[in-house]
């Protein structure tokens, strides 16, 4: 089954972040898939548990020494011919999820939310960042070595699902929103960039896959 190797998210501002002390460069085979599910936010399809698996997130705010376990976050990922998908499952036991309806592109408010930062040429400088909060409010943007412009808008899918202490998401990327070069039948894909954020509105806290230095303006 052919593969794209998605390797973390390492930009210019990510090459001197370290985890324990040591360079984390996290890699994850994300496999390719047939299913198109209906989106919902409900992680119910057996498609998911044939996907590439990210599980756990390692806090970085706002103590980026600390690396303790946060709550469960669980991410799934595959692709098809058409586009990314990708579902995620947060839970918070111990806390309320909140999620405060906000307009198109306003994600940092009294809710909690999720990033997808995806670089499809992995060349360190060109960046598709995609949110999504838990109250199903989408944002996107896109990063270069000039900064972010949110004025960029893609056109995505996703869906969320969500009670007291856990919430759920599932999203569909086209390659066409992020002008992804297509891979041609028999030829082996290109690696990409990657990495996922997790933010909890309750008690500030945020977490992420590739270990995010404070030190460097990356987030």
């Amino acid at each position: 089954m052919p593969k794209y190797l998605l390797p973390s998210l390492l930009t210019v501002l990510f090459s001197a972040a370290s985890l324990h002390g040591q360079s984390a460069k996290n890699t994850l085979r994300v496999p390719k898939l047939d299913a198109e599910p209906g989106l919902d936010g409900r992680l119910d399809e057996t498609v998911w548990e044939q996907s590439a698996v990210i599980d756990g997130l390692a806090k970085y705010f706002p103590d980026s020494t600390q690396v303790d376990a946060p709550p469960a976050s669980r991410i799934y990922l595959y692709y098809t011919d058409r586009g990314l998908y990708v579902a995620a499952q947060f839970d918070d036991p111990d806390r309320t999820v909140l999620s405060q309806l906000t307009e198109r592109d306003t994600y940092n408010a009294n809710t909690d939310w999720m990033h997808l930062r995806i670089n499809p040429f992995n060349d360190g400088a060109n960046d598709f960042n995609f949110y999504l909060t838990a109250a199903g409010i989408q944002a996107d943007s896109r990063s270069t070595p000039a900064g972010s412009d949110f004025g960029w808008n893609g056109v995505w899918e996703s869906a969320v699902q969500k009670d007291a202490h856990r919430w759920t998401a599932e999203m569909f990327i086209p390659y066409r929103v992020r002008r992804i070069p297509h891979t041609p039948k028999g030829k082996q894909p290109t690696a990409w960039g990657f990495n996922v954020v997790r933010s909890r509105r309750s008690d500030r806290t945020s977490y992420s896959w590739n270990f995010i230095d404070r030190n460097f303006d990356n987030e």
